[in-house]
């Protein structure tokens, strides 16, 4: 049985209690999940939604403070710890409070990129640099450290290992293209995510992966395309910003020639980003004011923090639905092959059964997901701090179908499609 300390009870920390609370067979895995936050109250409310309330025990911690989940991971015999703070700062202290405890760590995000303060287009150090420099304790101890465990990154990682392993004898491109169609019935500008991550995916440039260049980056949001999502969502904007998906997936799938992320934000808000970019509010480098040293995008993050609604309150009044979802390109039997291998989750659906917003709740099941397999003795990967596409895919894959979030594929116009539509097996749709 094993216990778990999730740390942070936002969405995405509320969103793995509800996973839990609905998993049918939690019983034979699953012992005390403790819910801790700075905010007690908000710990003990997020808690208190579970329905086995003796399963599901609320605390207050400083996770800017080892000694707090050193205290808690003993009195609870905590097994696993589960970061989901969006606030940087906070993943090297987890991470030391692991090892003192011998607990295992996933996180669905990793450190920021360092950057050239000049360009921030060059990169000095990559995302997740802190991470990586424990991997070899965490590996000594037998212990896993699972980062970029969200969806993107995370469940999108899989995919691309499960391309690699089922669709593919070889892979050239990878594109993760993100978009929804979700809208407010008033406000036309709201933050459905974290706005701190969110500001900070627009303020440097998107990770961008070629054979040649290695990974470089560019202007944030620009590269704009029209992409095509499934799930009623329909042909939709989307731009490159900032995410680990091409650094990740260039370390570990072979023969990989280019590698991109991009988000479907829409046009409002890339404007709104830019104009806020010219007026210098969203630099990072820091400035006097009334006598003390602040970067403008803290200020406009503490702003915004502060006069929009908090996203998982104004994400239960959203309407629609999102997708996650991976574009590969490659070779299948000498000819040309495009899939689509994605994940559309409703959000109407997701606050009826668990409480919490598409986002945050598609979000949450990968994370979920591991903690099952740890605590079963099914992870099938090395021990250490590692990335999605280091493992088997397949448990996580036939697990997200039992979670309620089931991957879909749709095969793309190309040589391979036209042979299979020759063949007449004209199946565009299917479960992975």
């Amino acid at each position: 049985m094993m216990n778990v300390l999730v740390i942070g009870a936002g969405g995405v920390g509320e969103s793995i209690c509800a996973l839990f609370d609905r998993r049918k067979n939690a019983d034979e895995w699953l012992g005390k999940v403790v819910l801790a936050d700075y905010d007690f109250e908000k710990a003990k409310e997020a808690a208190a939604k579970q329905r086995n309330k003796d399963r599901f025990i609320a605390e207050q911690v400083d996770a800017l403070k080892k000694e707090d989940l050193v205290r808690l991971a003993r009195k609870y015999e905590i097994g696993y710890m589960v970061h989901c703070l969006v606030t940087e700062g906070f993943t090297s202290v987890i991470m030391d409070a692991c090892l003192e405890c011998n607990c295992h760590f996933v996180d669905m995000a990793l450190t920021e990129t360092l950057r050239d303060p000049d360009d921030p287009t060059v990169i000095i150090q990559e995302l997740g640099h802190e991470e990586f420099l424990k991997s070899k304790a965490f590996e000594e101890k037998g212990l896993y450290a699972m980062v970029g465990c969200g969806v993107e990154p995370g469940m999108v990682d899989y995919f691309a290992r499960f391309a690699e392993k089922h669709f593919f004898d070889e892979i050239e491109e990878l594109h993760v293209r993100d978009g929804s169609n979700l809208r407010h019935p008033t406000n036309e500008l709201v933050f459905g995510f974290s706005v701190a991550t969110t500001l900070m995916e627009c303020l440097y440039g998107p990770h961008l992966y070629d054979y040649e260049k290695g990974i470089y980056s560019a202007e944030p949001l620009t590269l704009t395309e029209e992409f095509w999502l499934p799930g009623g969502i329909g042909m939709t904007r989307m731009s490159a910003v900032e995410h680990s998906e091409p650094f990740n997936m260039s370390q570990h799938i072979k023969g990989l020639k280019k590698a991109d992320f991009k988000i479907g934000y829409g046009q409002d808000f890339e404007d709104a980003m830019k104009y806020l970019k010219q007026l210098g509010l969203l630099s990072d480098r820091k400035v006097i004011l009334r006598g003390k040293e602040v970067k403008p995008v803290d200020l406009l993050v503490d702003l915004l923090g502060a006069v929009s609604p908090e996203p998982k309150k104004i994400g239960q009044e959203l309407v629609g639905k999102t997708c996650a979802g991976l574009w590969v390109v490659g070779r299948k039997d000498g000819m040309e092959r495009q899939v689509y291998i994605y994940q559309v989750a409703d959000n109407q659906e997701c606050i009826e059964k668990y409480g919490t917003p598409a986002v945050v709740a598609q979000t949450a099941v990968v994370p979920a997901i591991i903690v099952e397999l740890t605590a079963k003795g099914e992870m099938e990967g090395p021990f250490g701090v590692r990335l999605s596409e280091e493992f088997n895919p397949m448990p996580v894959l036939e697990l997200l179908e039992e979670y309620e979030f089931p991957a879909g594929v749709l095969e793309m116009e190309s040589e391979y499609r036209e042979k299979i539509e020759r063949e007449q097996f004209k199946q565009p749709f299917s479960n992975v």
